[in-house]
């Protein structure tokens, strides 16, 4: 694990199935009802529609009000060059340790990740 301080910024949006999302890209996704944080999630390498409707099947989520987002690595406002699959699962670990989304079971006890990773937000639903 790396002792330098690394910021990562992450951009989220309203998801639409009927866009095509590069994974590299968009690495992460979340589920909201009601101004509750429910689900943090990640996928690297995989198609994200696929992912986000196999975790949707997974927690027996009813759609009916579930907001999807998507959220992309603003290089601009981040200290990376690139997204690793490492980084993503570290960034994901954090998100879920310091926001306590209730389905997730994961990395709520404690942050395992890289020490010094930093994540922020823009327009993030939570």
């Amino acid at each position: 694990m790396s002792n330098r301080n690394t910021i990562v910024t992450v951009r989220w949006e309203y998801y639409a199935a009927s866009q095509h999302y590069n994974s590299r890209i968009i690495p992460f996704y979340a589920f909201s009802r009601g101004g509750n944080l429910l689900y943090i999630g990640m996928t690297y390498e995989q198609e994200i529609g696929a992912e986000i409707n196999a975790s949707i099947r997974r927690l027996g989520l009813n759609r009916i009000g579930l907001a999807i987002h998507v959220g992309a690595v603003n290089y601009e406002k981040s200290d990376i060059q690139r997204v690793t699959k490492q980084l993503v699962k570290d960034c994901e670990c954090l998100m879920i340790y310091n926001y306590q989304p209730v389905e997730n079971t994961q990395c709520k006890q404690a942050y395992t990740g890289r020490t010094g990773l930093r994540v922020k937000h823009q327009n993030a639903p939570f």
